[in-house]
């Protein structure tokens, strides 16, 4: 049987995200403005984030897309920092120029298990099916179960912000083409219009 190819972490992803954008900043510094924060140095970067890690992790799939999203801004070590006051400016994210530089840097996202799997009782933590029945204890799993909720909505709205990028780019390219076949082929209409006076005077 052959060996499956091992999934890769949020945490190796999220590094290897990283050290792509740092690279960048470095060999770009137009591009990549200096910036501090909450005393940590780096750099500010507008632009969509997906198509970065794209190019940083080729053919990487959506899920494990939003896992190192997730993990890097949880880490504080690629920060979404917002668009303009008008909402609309491309997002901005805070880089971190060192990954070991003040808190963060050393965060462990849990990704919760799938739909069709039993979740995995923490060691401290009764079985399911005999569970004690006190009432205080419900409120803080509805809790949980509400920020997991939660968090999966942040997640596929950052994915669909970032698809709606893509399209506006792509659409104002596409724009910018046609505007410019319109102007083209008004010239033409000109050009074969003074032609055909001319010829109607001769």
């Amino acid at each position: 049987m052959a060996a499956r190819s091992r999934r890769p972490g949020a945490a190796e992803l999220g590094h290897r995200i990283w050290e792509h954008l740092h690279g960048r900043a470095e060999a770009r510094p137009g591009e990549f403005r200096p910036a501090t924060r909450d005393d940590v140095t780096g750099w500010l970067w507008d632009g969509v984030l997906a198509s970065m890690i794209r190019e940083a992790v080729p053919g990487i799939a959506d899920s494990d897309l939003r896992r190192a999203r997730e993990y890097l801004n949880a880490s504080g070590m690629v920060v979404n920092m917002g668009g303009d006051q008008r909402g609309a400016g491309p997002p901005q994210w805070f880089i971190r120029a060192g990954w070991h530089q003040g808190p963060g840097g050393h965060v462990h996202v849990v990704t919760p298990p799938p739909a069709d799997l039993p979740a995995v009782s923490a060691p401290d933590q009764p079985a399911a099916g005999n569970q004690p029945t006190d009432p205080g204890d419900q409120p803080g799993q509805d809790i949980a179960q509400a920020l997991q909720a939660l968090a999966r909505q942040v997640s596929q709205l950052q994915a669909d912000n970032d698809r709606l990028h893509q399209d506006n780019d792509r659409l104002s390219s596409e724009i910018g083409r046609i505007r410019a076949l319109i102007q083209q082929a008004g010239r033409e209409i000109a050009r074969r219009v003074t032609e055909l006076l001319a010829g109607t005077e001769d």
